[in-house]
């Protein structure tokens, strides 16, 4: 007997077929105060500000669940700064260098693996010299199988759960704060697109047709959300909450495509074919140039 369910189908909004250097530029909020408090360090620092810029930097195979699998390596890098702020009882400016790198399965957009590279330094009076390096905290999540933040074709109600392995590494170093240690878990999570609307982010109407996917622990609990926006092939507005009580917000405020010299439109003979067994395709090359 050969049984299949389907998870979703007729929704709107289908994968994205992104290209090396796509890039999205979004205002970045980063609130600290949850971490700061948890480490008992007294300041008065609540949300810093910067732009982040998101480019996929290569298309690549990689070996996903022993398979060679196309995946997009995805680099993020931002400058949040802010200034006039108390640290530990000393007055001066914050800023905070991150760095992300993502591989994520070309299919359907799950994140094979993610790294968050945070480095703190305060300035104290302002006065360059007197930097004092707060703490790095370097975080690697690897899943196993990726984790699927989404479930294409999108469509509000649909809904869906991950279970994979989830394997943590922690590095770095800090006086202000702790480091955890490695942990290799079994992980789960749901998502549901909830809603179809506009997030309001600084791009504009652009983004008015966006679909908010979001997450659940498995004890059922909201811990995340994202506006996914077909019309730029990404989040509008992504949220991210970190262990240690970093909360960050990314709300997409320029898009810039990249174009291709020359593109290929690839029919197959049919849809679903045995493994292994030989199909018939049809190419079709189109230089603009």
């Amino acid at each position: 007997v050969f049984w299949v369910e389907a998870r979703a189908s007729g929704g709107d909004a289908d994968v994205p077929s992104w290209r090396v250097n796509d890039l999205w530029t979004y205002d970045g909020y980063m609130d600290v105060a949850t971490l700061l408090a948890n480490s008992g360090v007294s300041s008065n620092i609540q949300t810093l500000t910067g732009d982040l810029d998101m480019w996929v930097e290569d298309i690549l195979f990689m070996t996903v669940e022993n398979q060679s699998t196309l995946v997009y390596k995805v680099r993020s890098h931002a400058l949040f700064e802010a200034n006039g702020v108390s640290l530990d009882g000393t007055n001066g400016n914050l800023d905070v260098d991150y760095d992300q790198t993502d591989f994520v399965r070309v299919s359907d957009l799950a994140t094979v693996e993610m790294t968050m590279d945070i480095d703190v330094t305060f300035l104290p009076f302002g006065i360059g010299w007197l930097a004092v390096d707060v703490g790095q905290m370097i975080i690697t999540n690897e899943y196993s199988p990726p984790r699927e933040q989404y479930d294409f074709p999108l469509k509000v109600g649909e809904s869906w759960t991950n279970s994979y392995t989830n394997a943590v590494t922690w590095a770095g170093d800090s006086d202000y704060f702790d480091i955890p240690d490695d942990t290799v878990n079994q992980g789960s999570s749901g998502h549901a697109v909830v809603a179809y609307g506009d997030p309001n982010v600084p791009y504009g109407t652009g983004c008015a047709g966006s679909y908010n996917v979001t997450s659940y622990d498995a004890n059922g609990t909201p811990d995340g959300f994202q506006w996914y926006c077909p019309a730029v092939g990404n989040d509008a507005w992504r949220h991210i909450a970190v262990d240690l009580g970093l909360e960050i917000d990314f709300k997409l405020k320029t898009f810039t495509p990249q174009t291709r010299q020359v593109s290929l439109d690839v029919e197959l003979e049919s849809p679903a074919w045995i493994l292994d067994s030989s199909r018939g395709a049809w190419v079709n090359a189109t230089n603009p140039a």
